[in-house]
């Protein structure tokens, strides 16, 4: 038997002993044997380890860590820091690595330089390769909240064998640690992947992927809204089969004309918490059964303007926080800074297929007079095939008059415009009149950084515009008298002869009437009546002229 005690000195002092008490038998007669030690100095190293284990236990609490001591014999737990309990949600009485490993959801190993299979990771350390075991945990407690724990541990040795027993490790919370994290990590990737993307239907999959890390949902949509047809539009949804490992996505979104305005209209972002029983028919992506017990609901808006939704839902009540609420918020800020820039792009597009589809010939110059884009039209002009027999070519070379264009070139730098006719030169020496509009593009800045060409071959216009004048001369001096008579029955035309003939001046005759010249008006209307039904027609009428003279004439209509 062995116990402690205290005994008295003579001189009074207490002195701490153990005893240890044996039974002998001796001569066959049977005797006890005390053995007493001073246990003083055994008793003060005890203390000074106790403490030192407290102020060591207190300094892992400080730091939101749990301690704990595994035995890998059985793989239980020689200790488990009582704070432990509140962290896993769970019993600490009974705790085996099994129950523990039905909490962690994700394993991370976090040495760069360990195998990144965290089973190939825990079999090196227990073979005793690793001197330091570092993995962070996603686990989700019995209430169904998501934590992030970091395991740091070191092997505990057996001291003949050199055999790892166990491990000796702290738990540390560091769920707002990886949060933040996680959050800068998606808005980045976000940031990135949206930089690329042109048509609105590739952004859902993105921001789903990047969401499901911070949020894990059960379904998501993303929509748009379109105000003036009164139309929100799903571009992306997907939904979560109960005990699925991936969410579904849902193909063909049908387009939905509301009679009303969206929850979503007054543009306030809106955590929804709704207690209807989860009904247990078969599932079917967003069903009637699909009840969402909490959903996230944020307007993605730019300049004031409502671009469309973004929603994030679970099937879990009290899933998310006003947190989570604000982080998809800054998300679907990215989501309308997008959109955004995809409808100017889209903008941009149908600008340039305008240009590039025109009949007018478009170029642009760099401010040295240096061509580096035209359209098809200014290769026609030129006779070019190529895009490369124009671009680098000076503007100057276009014209059979250089210095004229020159002159032109300057005005254009001077005065930022310029507009006029030059004559262009082909490549096989031939020429064309051309009309010409010029002018400087300025940037956001005020700096001159291009010019803008626009041409037009104006050589048949003037052609025709000769043979117009032309044509003009003639009825301007024909011996017959020519009169242009509107449906009105006013004229807008009458040549030299008429005037002559009538003895009125020009100007007269443009103020009257057919009617007004002629002897028998009713032959006028019947004229008319004719020329509807037959589109020519020639009779016989007389005129009276200024004088009153009555003039026998032959009407050809």
């Amino acid at each position: 038997m062995v116990f402690e005690t205290v005994v008295r000195k003579k001189d009074g002092a207490l002195i701490p002993i153990e005893i240890s008490i044996n039974f002998i038998t001796y001569k066959g007669q049977e005797f006890h044997c005390s053995y007493m030690r001073d246990i003083t100095e055994r008793l003060k190293t005890e203390e000074a380890i106790r403490k030192s284990h407290q102020i060591y236990r207190s300094a892992i609490r400080s730091a939101n860590g749990v301690a704990y001591s595994q035995n890998f014999s059985d793989w239980t737990y020689d200790y488990f820091d009582k704070e432990g309990g509140a962290l896993l949600g769970i019993p600490l009485d009974g705790l085996t690595a099994k129950k523990f490993s039905e909490l962690v959801k994700e394993r991370i190993v976090l040495d760069p330089d360990a195998p990144p299979d965290i089973y190939e990771y825990g079999a090196a350390f227990m073979r005793g390769e690793i001197d330091q075991f570092k993995a962070d945990y996603r686990v989700v407690v019995p209430s169904g909240e998501e934590k992030w724990l970091r395991d740091c541990s070191v092997p505990l040795k057996d001291e003949k064998t050199s055999k790892v027993i166990g491990s000796l490790g702290i738990l540390y919370d560091i769920t707002e640690l990886k949060r933040t994290e996680l959050e800068k990590d998606a808005l980045q990737h976000i940031i990135e992947k949206l930089s690329t993307i042109i048509d609105p239907r590739e952004m859902g999959k993105i921001i789903a992927q990047e969401c499901y890390k911070i949020f894990r949902h059960d379904a998501f949509w993303l929509s748009i809204w379109d105000e003036e047809h009164n139309i929100d539009y799903g571009i992306y949804a997907e939904d979560t089969p109960p005990d699925g490992n991936a969410p579904v996505p849902v193909e063909n979104i049908i387009m939905k004309r509301l009679r009303k305005k969206p929850a979503y209209w007054d543009r306030k972002p809106k955590l929804i918490e709704r207690d209807e029983p989860v009904r247990k028919d078969d599932f079917q992506t967003f069903g009637y059964n699909r009840i969402s017990r909490s959903i996230m609901l944020v307007p993605f808006i730019w300049q004031d303007k409502l671009l469309g939704c973004l929603s994030v839902q679970s099937y879990t009540k009290h899933k998310y926080s006003e947190r989570d609420l604000k982080f998809l918020n800054s998300i679907a800020n990215h989501c309308a800074s997008t959109v955004e820039r995809m409808e100017a792009m889209k903008s941009l597009r149908i600008k340039d297929w305008a240009i590039e589809s025109s009949t007018t010939g478009f170029a642009i110059s760099n401010m040295s007079g240096k061509i580096t884009y035209a359209n098809h039209a200014f290769m026609v002009l030129w006779n070019f095939d190529d895009i490369s027999d124009i671009v680098g070519k000076s503007f100057i070379s276009f014209w059979e008059d250089r210095n004229k264009a020159q002159e032109a070139w300057r005005i254009i730098c001077e005065e930022g415009d310029w507009r006029g006719k030059l004559k262009g030169v082909c490549e096989d020496e031939t020429t064309f009149n051309a009309d010409i509009s010029a002018s400087l593009v300025i940037d956001p800045d005020g700096q001159p950084v291009n010019i803008l060409l626009a041409v037009h071959d104006i050589s048949k216009a003037e052609l025709t515009d000769e043979a117009l004048a032309h044509a003009k001369f003639c009825m301007d001096n024909a011996a017959d008298a020519i009169l242009w008579i509107r449906p009105n029955d006013k004229f807008f035309y009458v040549n030299n002869a008429a005037t002559m003939l009538y003895g009125y001046t020009h100007d007269e005759l443009m103020d009257m009437r057919a009617v007004d010249l002629d002897a028998f008006p009713e032959k006028v209307n019947m004229a008319r009546e004719q020329l509807r039904k037959k589109g020519f027609v020639k009779m016989e009428s007389v005129h009276i002229a200024k004088d009153g003279r009555r003039i026998p004439v032959e009407h050809l209509y």
